[in-house]
């Protein structure tokens, strides 16, 4: 090529192009390697949990717990888990990164006394424990070691920078208010009286429109309980972490026996029976699985 053709007119459009494209690729690849985004980890129970029935729900869940109990396994999710991560990227500033879940502090223990000793029988299920919120600390490392064993896999949405403050205010207004002390799986989130671990970390994306409806109905269960079946149970709520539990007074609920006796949910037809609807880690864990491109543990969506 002559150094008139180098300096020709089109070549130089042509080169000019070609910067262009260049520049236009490296701010593409950049500005996506710093999207904010949502992550729900979904920690699977040990063995499943069988809602088919009242029956297999108890079975199931009482099998989790044998099995962890006799060190059979070191799946301490008895039944099931979630956790949130969200990653906020300002502009032109640096990651605002937060993990956090919500736990109980012994609902596997009380749950078993409402069982077994004070009649509560569904009851459980409607049951406030007394919750706490897990750390990073404490879930940094589980994540780590449940991403290698297969116990826990993710899903991730990718949001903007000013919807990601929001999930950066509800998760600090939860801290604030308090929220986290009371856990169990007929709680509403956004009213900050409590939740289940899997409704704490799944508002993130259902309630703030981060997961489309078509995703997320994926992770949800519904059952109907005939109110016969519901025993005993606490709703007043926990105010401060040194508070004793609330107690439970042995009523004439259904016992065990009773229960392990119910081979199915109330009918549509009962007009008195009392929905519920939850989140399943498992289900959830299991949608996210069987989407999994080959040899990752992350599946990534769109909203």
């Amino acid at each position: 090529m002559s150094r008139l053709d180098f300096l020709s007119p089109y070549n130089t459009v042509a080169r000019m192009k070609m910067l262009a494209t260049l520049l236009l690729l490296i701010f593409s690849l950049h500005t996506h390697a710093k999207q904010s985004y949502v992550r729900v980890y979904n920690f699977k129970s040990p063995y499943g949990v069988d809602w088919s029935t009242p029956r297999s729900l108890v079975l199931s869940a009482l099998k989790n717990k044998l099995g962890l109990s006799l060190g059979l396994t070191k799946n301490k999710r008895i039944i099931g888990h979630n956790a949130v991560e969200i990653s906020c990227f300002p502009p032109n500033g640096n990651e605002i990164k937060k993990l956090a879940g919500m736990a109980s502090l012994d609902s596997t223990g009380e749950a078993l006394k409402l069982l077994f000793s004070q009649n509560s029988g569904l009851g459980v299920l409607f049951h406030r424990f007394k919750g706490r919120l897990e750390t990073e600390d404490e879930l940094k490392g589980e994540i780590e070691q449940g991403l290698k064993t297969g116990n826990v896999n993710s899903m991730t949405y990718q949001t903007t920078y000013k919807k990601c403050q929001k999930l950066l205010l509800h998760l600090d207004t939860w801290v604030e208010k308090k929220a986290y002390l009371n856990y169990g799986l007929n709680e509403a989130p956004l009213k900050y009286t409590g939740a289940g671990c899997s409704a704490f970390a799944m508002t993130f994306l259902k309630d703030f429109e981060i997961a489309p409806k078509s995703d997320y109905v994926n992770w949800q269960k519904t059952v109907r309980i005939n109110p016969s079946l519901i025993g005993p149970h606490n709703r007043v709520s926990y105010t401060s972490s040194n508070q004793n539990y609330h107690p439970v007074k042995k009523g004439e609920g259904p016992g065990i026996l009773e229960i392990l006796l119910q081979s199915q949910w109330a009918s549509p037809r009962n007009k008195d029976a009392v929905e519920l609807t939850f989140w399943s880690p498992d289900q959830a864990y299991d949608w996210v699985n069987a989407r999994l491109p080959e040899g990752s543990t992350d599946l990534r969506l769109k909203n």
